[in-house]
């Protein structure tokens, strides 16, 4: 079984952080899947949920890291949508809503170097 390190192709990571992958996982039983710098549309994002579903059903995948700070919250959120409590106190979150935009455009910065930013336009309000 295996675990996979969601993260911006464009980011490193830090060596605390791969410290702490190969004592929570195991050396060498865990890898980066890299987000590329253009993103994904939604579709594609909906796809690799499904198949990491599937696969781990298989035994191949065990567990998803993101290397950011905001999907906590996030998981945090959806998590207690269907978990009692460990005094078993059942919790009634919010519904979760997220703002997502397939469309991309480049910037080109002072020293010429090119940068994907998400557009101003194309946002749409995910719910689930």
């Amino acid at each position: 079984m295996k675990t996979i390190v969601i993260m911006n192709e464009q980011h490193t990571m830090m060596v605390s952080q791969s410290a702490i992958m190969d004592e929570r996982f195991g050396e060498f039983n865990w890898e980066v899947f890299p987000v590329p710098s253009n993103g994904w549309t939604k579709e594609e994002m909906d796809s690799l949920a499904q198949g990491w579903a599937k696969v781990r059903e298989s035994g191949w995948i065990k567990d998803v890291v993101f290397l950011s700070p905001i999907p906590y919250l996030l998981a945090k959120v959806a998590s207690m949508r269907i978990h009692w409590s460990e005094e078993r106190e059942m919790y009634y979150p919010p519904r979760i809503h997220l703002f997502h935009n397939d469309r991309r455009e480049k910037r080109e910065l002072p020293d010429g170097r090119i940068l994907q930013v998400v557009a101003k336009e194309g946002w749409e309000l995910v719910s689930f």
